[in-house]
């Protein structure tokens, strides 16, 4: 049985810093471009730090959004798309299994969303849009690296 939860949140929540978390150092920066990759962007790249065992895949879906995957050592696989109206295929499964098909066009784009819960495999899984971008993970074991990589992420401004 997959666990899940829906939290709609108007503010973008501070980190918990759990005591004795074990994490694995953030020392690359990457840059991500959003160039010409959906409607009415604010931003054009987003910077993360993130660890040096990784590889990156960039994807273009049918609707001109763009969306990096980062596959980390450990398997973990870290997502940030345009895509705010569908999220990442990725993680389609999982949120159609806690009952999210898709995000409503309606919301405002100050307005903060997050999903996510365990897979079938209990590896955790996450979806947040913020503002423009969707930021989620896929078979992750360590939710506080993943998560610190994510509250890493900064905006470039459209220029």
């Amino acid at each position: 049985m997959r666990g899940g939860f829906i939290v709609v949140l108007f503010a973008v929540a501070g980190c918990v810093t759990l005591p004795n978390a074990k994490t694995t150092a953030l020392s690359e920066k990457v840059k991500l471009n959003f160039t010409n990759c959906g409607d009415d962007l604010r931003y054009q790249a987003i910077h993360l730090s993130i660890p040096e065992d990784y590889t990156i895949e960039s994807l273009r879906t049918e609707y001109q959004f763009c969306e990096y995957r980062i596959s980390l050592a450990n398997g973990s696989i870290l997502y940030v798309t345009s895509d705010i109206y569908n999220g990442s295929s990725l993680n389609f499964d999982n949120r159609h299994a806690i009952g999210v098909d898709s995000y409503s066009n309606a919301r405002s784009k100050k307005d903060t969303i997050s999903v996510g819960g365990k897979q079938e495999d209990q590896k955790h899984w996450k979806e947040n849009i913020y503002g423009d971008y969707v930021f989620g993970y896929i078979n992750c074991t360590d939710t506080t690296q993943l998560n610190k990589i994510i509250y890493s992420a900064k905006q470039l401004p459209a220029q």
